[in-house]
């Protein structure tokens, strides 16, 4: 963690300062660190603002990346930039929330899930991969100025993507990137699946919400994941799409764990019935295992929040969906792994998973 005082090396993805830059944190509040204007041959380096730049700190050896949002020449001359990514331990833990059918709450679970571990002070990332459905800026009320289309296409870091979501949560926009993903070429392929190895300097949990149904993209995150949560409602085609789902992931690995989560339940009565259901069928005709993993209850403060773009974890912290979500969150930090540590990182199981 950059601290004042520490000499720290950045380089700004920039046309006109291209070199390698000493300069020194000055000062720092809780959201920004001021940097001492660097000077080559007697010229302030002034980069642009929205310049990204990557930093290391001498004194910690460790590598940051920020943004320049601010340059002041006078009466006092500094650079202002965001404070970088931050984890709390030392392993990424990627989650991928799915469901058989669309319209179960899935990405208004994965937004307000996002939240309550960010709360907590984890550094969280919410990666919007719902291949031609994406929303989850629509519903933070969040203006995308990058998504991952143009991390695929232009020459845009997936750290440049991210926006700063309600609740400090980090949004990575999917827009129309995911659609096409196995069709695209294998030099942007690669260029995409790698770019995830960059979360993993920078996040304690990634969560990803994928797209509702069973299309191999879908699949693919899954089977790459660290865990998988599942979700579905009580109404009868729900559950029957999301065993159709749960069957597909069987088929490609069963060695998988699913937990899974009942949304719009009207008691824990009825939660732990479907749960049961869902979860006797598979043991008799699947080989994978499922874990209840919690629920959410019907709650009219989970469609006011959606009305206000809003995550209901920030408007109505004590309603019942609220207490629902901080209870799956606690389960997901508190809770050991369920699977065998995975040996290599997400990038090369999804690289994997793709070139199947």
């Amino acid at each position: 963690m950059i601290q004042q005082g520490d000499t720290l090396i950045f380089k700004a993805k920039n046309a006109v300062f291209k070199d390698v830059y000493k300069t020194r944190a000055v000062s720092i509040d809780d959201d920004f660190i001021f940097l001492e204007v660097p000077f080559v041959n007697g010229q302030p380096v002034l980069p642009s603002e929205g310049t990204m730049f990557y930093i290391f700190n001498q004194r910690t050896r460790e590598e940051h990346i920020s943004e320049l949002v601010e340059k002041q020449i006078s009466p006092e001359m500094y650079l202002k930039i965001k404070k970088p990514f931050y984890r709390k331990g030392n392993k990424t833990k990627f989650i991928s929330v799915a469901s058989g059918k669309g319209g179960v709450g899935k990405t208004s679970f994965s937004i307000n899930l996002a939240v309550a571990l960010s709360q907590k002070g984890y550094s969280t990332f919410l990666l919007d991969a719902d291949m031609g459905m994406a929303n989850v800026d629509i519903l933070m009320n969040l203006r995308s100025r990058y998504t991952i289309k143009d991390i695929i296409d232009n020459d845009i870091s997936i750290l440049e993507a991210v926006i700063e979501g309600p609740g400090g949560v980090n949004v990575i926009p999917g827009g129309s990137g995911f659609k096409d993903l196995a069709n695209i070429d294998i030099w942007k392929f690669n260029k995409l699946i790698n770019s995830f190895s960059e979360l993993e300097k920078f996040a304690d949990f990634v969560i990803i919400d994928t797209g509702a149904g069973i299309a191999n993209n879908v699949i693919n995150f899954l089977l790459a994941s660290n865990e998988v949560l599942v979700i579905t409602t009580p109404e009868p085609h729900s559950i029957t799409d999301a065993y159709a789902l749960i069957k597909t992931i069987d088929e490609a690995d069963p060695e998988i764990m699913i937990k899974l989560i009942i949304n719009k339940v009207e008691s824990p009565e009825e939660a732990n019935f479907i749960s049961s259901k869902i979860i006797n069928v598979a043991r008799q005709n699947l080989k994978i295992k499922i874990l209840k993993y919690g629920f959410i209850m019907e709650d009219l403060a989970v469609s006011r929040a959606i009305k206000k773009r809003r995550p209901f974890m920030i408007t109505e912290i004590d309603c019942d969906a609220s207490k629902c979500v901080e209870n799956i969150s606690n389960l997901i930090i508190n809770k050991p792994y369920t699977e065998p540590p995975a040996k290599k990182s997400f990038s090369e199981r999804l690289m994997e998973v793709f070139n199947r």
